[in-house]
C-alpha cells in the first residue's frame, strides 16, 4: 500500500484503504466472526477519523459507511452468529452531528441511515431502530 497521510488523504489514497479492507478475508488460521470483528473495527475507526475537522466535511464519509453496511450485510454472520452480527449492527456512533465554522449544528450521514437503505431487512430494522432511539 502506498503511503497515506491520515490528515489529508487524497481519493485515490483513500479508495486503496477501502478497496483493500472491503477484499480482506482473513487468513485461514483466523475465525470468519474474528474477521468480521476487526474488519467493523476498522470501519468504525476510519468514520471516526473521517469526523470533521477545523469545520469540513471529510468527503469520505459516505464510502466508509457504505462498506460498513457490506460488511454488515454478511448473511453468513447473522445467520450462523446472529449476536456477535448484533453487537456491530447496534454498535452506536458517538457523534452524530458537529458544530462548523459559523457555530451552527450540522448533522452527519450517520451508521443508521445508511442502514435504511440495506438490502438486508434486519439491517434496516435496527437502523430504523437506532433512528427512533435518538
Amino acid at each position: 500500500m502506498g503511503s497515506l497521510d491520515f490528515k489529508d488523504p487524497d481519493a485515490a489514497d483513500m479508495e486503496e484503504v477501502l478497496a483493500k479492507l472491503r477484499d480482506w478475508k482473513g487468513s485461514a488460521e483466523q475465525d470468519a466472526v474474528e474477521v468480521f470483528h476487526r474488519k467493523a473495527a476498522f470501519y468504525f475507526s476510519l468514520l471516526q477519523w473521517s469526523l470533521p475537522r477545523m469545520g469540513k466535511v471529510n468527503s469520505f464519509r459516505p464510502e466508509i459507511l457504505s462498506e460498513l453496511i457490506v460488511t454488515l450485510e454478511d448473511t453468513a454472520i447473522l445467520d450462523a452468529w446472529p449476536s456477535d452480527w448484533l453487537s456491530e449492527a447496534n454498535k452506536p456512533e458517538p457523534v452524530r452531528a458537529y458544530t462548523n465554522s459559523q457555530n451552527e449544528i450540522v448533522p452527519l450521514l450517520d451508521k443508521a441511515q445508511a442502514m435504511l437503505h440495506s438490502s438486508v431487512s434486519a439491517l434496516q430494522v435496527y437502523g430504523k431502530l437506532a433512528l427512533l432511539d435518538h
